[in-house]
């Protein structure tokens, strides 16, 4: 059942969100979610032989319908569509439950009832492992042998060895469908396993567990929106647990994709203050990754602590020829032929952290001061969108001031 996932899909008002995460976690954490409709299929029931079929289905599904205000156990009567698990269709309609699963109603005029309107992706349990190691003979085989023992299928695998460093990186994510190990016993096979190998540091992720983000921003808009938007598509693999922001300009945006906000103002003098509550923000709603959309604040070194790889940030990449207000001014007056824009990891060193993600577009003498902001713009979304995902994917390692990207 937890294998089921599907984009929000927006229906009569209402959100239909991914069932995975609710079928795995208990009812306190699905209320966590906010969801204002959650559909699962949970058992599966053969049509009763005398039973006329009026939706066309040769197998019907039983669905636990449940709103976040109400959720519980019961099942819902009626169900708005059904989802085949052998072929992912998503049919529409009204299905009334009659016991032993559902069928069309046997009042509905609704001609479309029991048509196909789409396809579900059924997406698997997997694990994602991350291993950097001193280079040697039979680090893939271990890995991969690993994965075999416990009858594991391996789906994506992808490495690299640095012959400056002499040090070897590994992305490799398998199915668990049929692994014999629970999360703990892959942790132990794998504390084990590393014992082998001089320096070998792991990772490991698994795709049930969905990351939660928060979006810091000032006044500025453009990435805030993107951001929103994406995930609104099913385009992250993550959740925009919140918003702050040391400005209310963009609450708006906030309200209107119904995501909490929160104006913290950075007053002068009163900075450490305003970081506190920031962090009090971040622990209660249990974020795991920022993202900085803009925010024209200097993150202190306390904010950091405990957030290494964590926090994300973008802004164009004149630095540090053009540094200080008014850079798209400067760089026009240089007459510059290139611009661009850079997503990296946030340090103690001010915009000098490890680079996830760069692009450059090109200028010339026709392009005006506006030109050339409009096309930054463009980049920065573009850029830490990408950067986000990355991250979200788990296809970044971070080696000293460098990442390695598995693509």
């Amino acid at each position: 059942m937890s294998g089921w996932s599907f984009p929000p899909y927006n229906w009569r008002g209402k959100e239909y969100f991914d069932a995975a995460p609710v079928c795995s976690i208990p009812v306190a954490q699905a209320r966590a979610l906010g969801a204002d409709i959650v559909l699962a299929v949970d058992i599966r029931s053969t049509v009763p032989a005398n039973y006329k079929i009026h939706n066309g289905f040769d197998t019907i599904f039983r669905i636990e319908m449940v709103e976040s205000q109400l959720i519980n156990n019961a099942h819902a009567g009626s169900a708005d569509f059904l989802i085949s698990p052998e072929t992912g269709d998503l049919f529409w309609g009204d299905f009334f439950n009659y016991g032993s699963g559902y069928c069309r109603w046997r009042s509905s005029n609704r001609e479309d009832t029991g048509q196909i309107k789409g396809r579900v992706k059924c997406s698997r349990k997997t694990a994602t492992l991350m291993v950097s190691s001193e280079d040697r003979t039979g680090i893939v085989a271990s890995l991969s042998d690993m994965v075999f023992r416990y009858e594991g299928n391996i789906i994506d695998a992808d490495q690299h060895s640095d012959e400056d460093t002499g040090m070897f990186f590994m992305r490799i994510s398998w199915s668990l469908d049929g692994f014999t190990l629970d999360r703990g016993g892959i942790e132990d096979a794998l504390r084990v396993l590393a014992k082998g190998y001089k320096n070998m540091t792991w990772k490991l992720w698994y795709n049930e567990d969905r990351q939660r983000l928060a979006i810091m921003c000032s006044k500025t808009s453009h990435c805030l929106y993107d951001l929103l938007l994406r995930e609104a598509q099913g385009e992250l693999n993550g959740e925009i647990a919140l918003i702050i922001s040391n400005h209310q300009n963009l609450e708006s945006a906030a309200k209107h994709f119904e995501k909490p906000f929160y104006h913290i103002p950075i007053e002068a003098g009163k900075k450490k203050e305003a970081e506190a509550a920031q962090i009090k923000l971040l622990e209660e709603n249990n974020i795991d990754c920022i993202v900085l959309a803009r925010y024209m604040q200097i993150i202190s070194p306390e904010f950091l602590v405990g957030r290494e790889n964590q926090v994300i940030n973008i802004h164009h990449s004149f630095l540090p020829a053009f540094i200080g207000a008014r850079p798209y001014h400067q760089a026009r007056e240089r007459g510059v032929k290139i611009i661009g824009a850079t997503a990296h990891y946030v340090t103690v060193e001010l915009d000098q952290g490890p680079i996830i993600e760069q692009d450059v577009t090109r200028i010339t003498h026709r392009d005006s001061v506006e030109d050339m902001i409009r096309k930054g713009r463009d980049l920065e979304r573009q850029v830490l969108s990408q950067a986000v995902r990355l991250h979200l994917q788990h296809r970044i390692l971070t080696y000293g001031n460098r990442t390695i990207i598995f693509n």
